[in-house]
């Protein structure tokens, strides 16, 4: 947490006055620290002492600076270890060091930085160290100067490193290849399967800096399972344009628990190496190796991208047995793989592209449908993952008898089907909470249900393997559902995969009624589909039988409303009123952020802005979700110096709140076809009361869509000086070939048009 303690220019205000001073070297500390404060001297006192240098880039307001220099600089082993250093301590905020702190692009206080004596980068830290963690900084660090004045190994690469031929390519990039700052210039992947699927790979991601002010450029890091996966890192280099850098010790890197370094629950690894900040024309060529245990045994499965991203030259080499049975299968991917039998009768793969220019997505559609790439994989059939996930929960759906006995309550106090059901969900979905963490053992396996049970906490499988086992126990057949995003975009059963599924719920047949329900989206009524994934393929595990079924549509049950009216005066001001009303699904999600929030704060933040505009808030109000009221309203009331553009002789409004499609968002040609996710129906009701006399210049002109992806509806009508609005607008879910592209557009521009039609009123004369 250290890291983050760190003085920026934003907090200036929460730090001491300008005025104040650093602390003079050492003031705080046992013995005098020999702090330089010139840069170029701590350089050759460097070279001079054959000592790494520690350069403190501070301000003469930051709080934490002081703090490390009142606490972890006065102490002893601190002190001690700092004597091996050339100590350099800079105001950044001094003309005189601007050049510096520049050239290392500090930008939050305090900043640390471990030099040698060419003033390159050899360890960095931003932010607040205390004595146990600046010891360890620098022990690290100085390990790294033993025998060795420039704290790395020099490095050159041969002529026939493919990084050069990458170069020369990399010097034909577009402008917009050029926005991230970076560009991968080799994706190298040299991958050995073994004859039970495990498989060792020799990675090599090589990134040129095409910009300084680059933030986002890779660091070699990644997050994994570490029950499938093991990372190492073999070589990490910063590299110029002709192949000449440094090696980064990899004795550097971090493996670190993901979630907490104390807890024996997650087994998820972060592996990280630092390196320094790079400037443009620098490379960052990392090397690692991956060894990986297959999820079901004998299996592999692999997608290789060629066309997401930037990409100069991609490189991958599969070899494997000759009777181990690994496929292939190409999408957009014209390049061919070249197949060779090698000596031992093992058998090789290669494939070999080059993406030059970054994709260009289009509105509402899929990444399965941009993707371009080959996908090699052993072949599973549905049978194949309904034995492998039955395998994993065998004996682990055996109820305690506790559990038994309050599934007997439940039994005795409902007897329709489909209420024991919302039982059995109120249960489960109000005791088990739920977590969407991988735990130890793998990311696949669920947990024996009495441990969920008394643990009270689980993920999704272990949740759906509860439901399931009560249901059972209950006399109601139940399966577990197994389904994802991607199977859903793309249900190609001739690559079927455990990687396509990241969910699972249970599928419970009563009565003839099939019922689908998901523990994981908490309390809801039995029944309702969950519309991230109404109407898609799923796969229902049936004992060692697996059955792709499609899932029920959405049917929206919930309105999110909202009503606005607004009594005009005949000055063309008048009094607003509005009323939002948040339900079902919309407000399960918000329902914590809105019971923690500061509503008096709100409402005087406000009160403000209104007050900068002229108006002036009458009334607030905020009816909080009860038990028996599943609903959050707020109302708001305020008065309006005047209403829409003012005119001569009144003024002129639009009315509508629902969001603008922008038809301008779709092209002439389009390339994929477009995917619409089911949505609740938003309805908003607007009044505008006119004064006395006031007259409607315009008359409204009311709009209807029925299309298969949006039901839509806007209707005017003018009685008794009151224009009255009800909109609906609802997305439906629907897939269209990217030939209804006009079709879509004009869809979208009939809406956009009627909702920025402007209504004139005249008021009558004063």
């Amino acid at each position: 947490m250290a890291a983050f303690l760190t003085c920026t220019l934003s907090t200036l205000l929460l730090c001491l006055p300008l005025s104040a001073q650093i602390p003079q070297p050492g003031s705080e500390g046992r013995t005098k620290l020999p702090w330089l404060s010139n840069y170029d001297d701590a350089l050759k006192r460097a070279a001079q002492d054959k000592k790494p240098i520690l350069l403190d880039v501070t301000t003469d307001w930051c709080s934490w600076s002081k703090k490390m220099e009142r606490e972890t600089f006065a102490d002893k082993n601190v002190q001690k270890e700092l004597g091996d250093f050339v100590l350099v301590r800079l105001n950044a905020e001094e003309d005189a060091n601007e050049s510096v702190v520049k050239e290392f692009n500090v930008s939050s206080y305090p900043t640390l930085l471990i030099l040698n004596y060419r003033g390159e980068t050899i360890g960095e830290n931003e932010g607040f160290l205390d004595a146990k963690d600046m010891l360890e900084f620098l022990q690290k660090h100085k390990a790294l100067f033993k025998g060795n004045p420039l704290g790395y190994k020099e490095v050159q690469l041969p002529p026939d490193d493919p990084l050069f031929a990458a170069l020369e390519k990399a010097a034909k990039l577009s402008e917009k290849a050029r926005e991230p700052g970076y560009a991968q210039i080799l994706d190298y992947y040299e991958c050995k399967i073994q004859p039970d699927g495990r498989d060792r790979a020799i990675v090599r991601s090589t990134y040129l800096v095409l910009d300084d002010e680059c933030l986002t450029l890779p660091q070699p890091e990644h997050s994994f399972d570490a029950a499938r996966l093991k990372i190492t890192f073999k070589s990490v280099r910063i590299l110029n344009e002709r192949g000449q850098g440094r090696e980064i010790d990899t004795r550097l890197a971090k493996t670190e628990n993901i979630y907490s370094s104390e807890s024996i629950y997650w087994d998820v690894k972060n592996i990280s190496l630092e390196v320094p900040k790079l400037k443009k024309g620098q490379i960052l060529d990392v090397i690692e190796e991956w060894e990986r245990q297959p999820i079901i045994p004998s299996s592999f499965f692999m997608r290789w991208n060629t066309g997401l991203k930037v990409l100069v030259d991609s490189d991958i080499t599969l070899t494997f047995p000759k009777n181990f049975p690994l496929r292939r299968k190409a999408r957009n991917c014209p390049t061919p793989v070249e197949e060779k039998k090698l000596p031992d009768g093992s058998i090789q793969w290669r494939l070999k592209t080059s993406n030059m220019e970054p994709v260009d997505f289009e509105p509402y559609s899929s990444p399965i449908d941009y993707w371009e790439g080959v996908v090699f994989y052993t072949p599973l059939t549905p049978d194949d993952m309904a034995r492998w996930y039955t395998g994993l929960c065998k004996g682990r759906d055996e109820l305690p008898p506790e559990a038994k006995t309050r599934l007997r309550e439940i039994l005795a106090k409902h007897q329709d089907p489909e209420a024991r059901l919302q039982a059995i969900m109120d249960w489960v979905t109000k005791d088990i909470r739920y977590v969407s963490l991988a735990f130890k053992n793998s990311s696949h396996q669920p947990h024996a249900v009495k441990d969920t049970l008394s643990r009270k906490y689980g993920d999704c499988k272990d949740q759906s393997l509860l439901v399931m086992a009560l249901c059972r126990e209950a006399g109601i057949e139940a399966h577990l559902v197994l389904l994802g995003d991607e199977f859903a975009d793309d249900p190609d059963l001739d690559t079927l995969s455990v990687e396509k599924f990241d969910h699972c719920i249970v599928q419970a047949i009563t009565k003839g009624q099939t019922y689908y329900l998901d523990p994981a989206a908490g309390p809801r009524k039995v029944g309702s589909m969950v519309r991230e994934y109404a109407g898609s393929p799923a796969l229902v595990i049936q004992g060692n039988k697996g059955k792709v079924v499609t899932l029920p549509t959405y049917e929206p049950v919930v309105v999110n409303y909202k009503s606005v009216t607004i009594e005009a005066s005949p000055e063309g001001g008048g009094i607003l009123t509005e009323i939002t009303r948040l339900q079902g699904e919309n407000l399960a999600r918000q329902k914590d952020e809105f019971q923690g929030a500061n509503w008096e704060k709100n409402r005087r933040l406000l009160e403000e802005q209104f007050k900068k505009l002229g108006g002036k808030i009458l009334e607030t109000k905020i009816t909080q979700p009860t038990e028996d009221r599943n609903y959050l309203e707020i109302l708001v009331k305020m008065r309006l110096p005047r209403i829409g553009v003012r005119l001569a002789n009144g003024f002129m409004v639009q009315m509508g709140q629902t969001p603008v499609i922008n038809p301008e968002l779709f092209s002439e040609e389009r390339r994929h076809p477009f995917r619409f996710q089911a949505t609740d129906t938003h309805q908003t009701i607007m009044e505008l009361v006119l004064p006395e006399g006031a007259k409607l210049a315009d008359p409204p002109e009311s709009i209807e869509i029925s299309e298969p992806f949006l039901k839509a509806s806007r209707k005017f009508t003018f009685k008794d000086n009151v224009l009255r609005l009800e909109e609906h607008f609802q997305f439906l879910k629907a897939r269209l070939p990217a030939s209804d592209n006009e079709r879509v557009r004009d869809t979208f521009r009939r809406w956009q048009e009627n909702r920025t039609m402007a209504h004139r009123v005249e008021l009558p004369p004063k």
